[in-house]
């Protein structure tokens, strides 16, 4: 996996991200850098993607109580990232991997045999899986 340097996404503008073939884009924070003197404390600013055509919101941003914003977003197609902030930046973090990278585990996770003699932990009662509904 190759990390991207940050996106600066500007207000009214959106950023265009063209993912290589055979590769996946994993978003991982959206951010305001400390240069947010006259953006607005009390609004939340809502992060976007259109993927698709569809449109789609992330996650979301406050000046004051969540300048930044973890994601585990990973994207296969080409895609566009903006936000509703009306007067500044908002930063995004990303990464490049292989398509069949599996982020979840690595080899040395699948490996351990630390646990060989425990027993399998029994779901809670009362929590079932309905499948596709």
């Amino acid at each position: 996996m190759e990390a991207f340097p940050d996106y600066e996404v500007k207000s009214g503008k959106s950023f265009y991200v063209k993912v290589p073939e055979d590769k996946v884009v994993i978003l991982t924070k959206a951010y305001l850098k400390e240069d947010t003197e006259r953006v607005d404390k009390n609004k939340t600013i809502y992060l976007r993607l259109r993927v698709d055509g569809r449109r789609l919101v992330a996650g979301s941003l406050h000046p004051q109580r969540r300048r930044e914003q973890v994601l585990s977003l990973t994207i296969d197609k080409d895609f566009q990232i903006s936000h509703s902030l009306s007067n500044g930046s908002v930063h995004f973090s990303a990464a490049i991997a292989d398509r069949n990278w599996d982020y979840r585990y690595s080899k040395s996770d699948t490996d351990s045999t630390d646990f060989d003699d425990e027993e399998e932990e029994t779901p809670n009662k009362g929590v079932q899986d309905h499948g596709d509904e």
